[in-house]
């Protein structure tokens, strides 16, 4: 860690926040922003647990997140949904592909932050019952009569051409 930031330990708030969260409470921090972040940043590296962040917004996340993936041994944010009330042609599936992954790292507790948007807290995840992966790795082997209909059950989409993410085509 920083050793700018080790501060911040002598303070009578963090050694609460740090103490709750040792005890595996659920701990709440109020006040200006960049301190939370950079006692969020210690608490992580110290306790070595994981952090899930609210944020008021987007841009709050940003920086959050620019902070502790230097700070705190690596962050993800989860966005906000994406609604799109207009009948276009096509649509872009970043921001779903970026939830999806976002939610296979908190599967695989491989982030010491996840940094949340207010906003993308009205919107509904799949339940870890429903939550589906396929490793597919070099030099393995899978039936690839299978795999079209596996890849559609884990929400992709087959397409003549592929154009983006969550497509597949099937060729030869």
């Amino acid at each position: 860690m920083k050793h700018y930031l080790e501060w911040l330990t002598l303070t009578k708030e963090y050694q609460e926040l740090e103490k709750g969260a040792a005890e595996n409470k659920t701990c709440f921090a109020f006040g200006l922003y960049t301190e939370k972040i950079y006692m969020a940043a210690l608490l992580c590296e110290r306790l070595k647990k994981r952090a899930f962040i609210i944020v008021p917004d987007e841009e709050s996340a940003r920086k959050a997140h620019d902070f502790l993936s230097t700070t705190a041994g690596g962050s993800c944010v989860f966005p906000p949904k994406d609604y799109n009330f207009r009948a276009i042609e096509s649509s872009s599936r970043f921001v779903d592909n970026t939830r999806i992954e976002t939610l296979a790292h908190i599967r695989r507790h491989d982030r010491s932050a996840i940094i949340i948007p207010a906003q993308a807290l009205s919107g509904l995840v799949p339940s870890p019952a429903d939550y589906k992966e396929l490793h597919l790795e070099r030099d393995s082997t899978f039936p690839f009569e299978e795999l079209p209909q596996r890849l559609t059950d884990l929400g992709y989409e087959r397409f003549s051409t592929v154009e983006g993410a969550g497509q597949f085509a099937v060729r030869g």
